[in-house]
């Protein structure tokens, strides 16, 4: 008899139960490559699905790097970058995840997942995979916050439960899709630059190199103005939008590449170096970058201080 129980839930494995204290999730998350991920929001009657793939070839100095595999709707993206430090910070407080009990019986409207506010499918690289949705969230009689949930394996859907955690937090910071696209400029580390040549309209308003622990000019000598503040400030710039539109996004290039305002040249140690443009049109402060081929995206009309060395403002 017992051969046989043990080959039935060989056939058949047992449905998630809902203890208190234990992890949501068995997954090894440090070994998830992949997520897809559908965000609903009730009060606008929208619903998105995305999905991020890890890229195994590279290291930012950020951690591990993610791209967008596919777009809600399918959108076609010129720039597939994803805000890779908050995806894998994501993925680390899925690890928080825990139950805190069973939940009431009741339809799954009134627990807010039908359709859930969240889908999250996640996929090791050995092909293991594990869902769960989370729908409204709430306030147990003891104060904590918690959402309602039930996790997905093997397409079985196991009972609803509170759970609670820090990556409830990082989950309500997704309010769009835009939101996980890599919202910073640079996408390497500024560290690794040894020279950096910065010209306005042509002009070259200054030439530095690493000396020690500062900067100097052509001549090694100390530069008058803090240039390594400014390429931190470089490394931070945000970007406001991308323009994903094939015909817009050549008509802003020809006008980045041909007539920048500002072009930033910058010599690494490992690697090609990389440019900085950035120009002026109509819509906005607009901006290209030689590492991300591909990018078109628009900056904040406040980078343009970021782009210029304080001794020549």
């Amino acid at each position: 008899m017992k051969w046989l129980v043990a080959l039935f839930l060989a056939i058949f494995p047992p449905v998630h139960e809902i203890k208190p204290g234990a992890q949501i999730l068995s997954l090894d998350l440090a070994a998830v490559n992949e997520i897809a991920l559908a965000r609903s929001n009730a009060e606008r009657a929208e619903r998105w699905t995305a999905r991020f793939v890890k890229r195994v070839t590279t290291v930012s100095q950020n951690g591990d790097n993610w791209d967008i595999a596919s777009a809600p709707e399918g959108a076609s993206l010129l720039d597939r970058q994803a805000e890779s430090k908050f995806l894998s910070h994501l993925v680390d407080t899925l690890g928080t995840l825990t139950w805190a009990q069973a939940a009431p019986r009741g339809g799954l409207e009134s627990f807010g997942l039908a359709p859930p506010r969240f889908s999250l499918t996640l996929t090791q690289s050995n092909g293991v995979v594990e869902k769960f949705d989370l729908g409204d969230f709430t306030q147990l009689p003891d104060g904590g916050r918690v959402a309602y949930a039930r996790v997905i394996r093997n397409d079985a859907y196991g009972p609803v439960g509170y759970v609670r955690g820090a990556a409830l937090e990082m989950l309500t910071m997704i309010t769009s899709f835009p939101e996980l696209r890599n919202r910073t400029l640079v996408d390497f580390d500024l560290d690794d630059v040894d020279e950096a040549e910065v010209f306005k309209k042509g002009k070259k308003l200054a030439y530095a190199q690493r000396h020690g622990n500062g900067w100097a000019d052509a001549r090694h000598r100390p530069l008058d103005f803090d240039f390594g503040a400014q390429l931190e400030a470089i490394s931070h710039l945000r970007v406001l939008a991308y323009e994903d539109d094939a015909e817009r996004a050549k008509q802003l290039r020809k006008r980045v590449i041909t007539a920048p305002d500002f072009l930033i040249r910058l010599k690494r140690r490992r690697g090609a170096a990389i440019e900085i443009r950035a120009a002026r049109a109509p819509s906005g402060l607009w901006a290209l970058i030689t590492s991300r081929p591909q990018a078109v995206v628009q900056l904040y009309d406040t980078a343009i201080q970021h782009l210029e060395p304080a001794k020549s403002r």
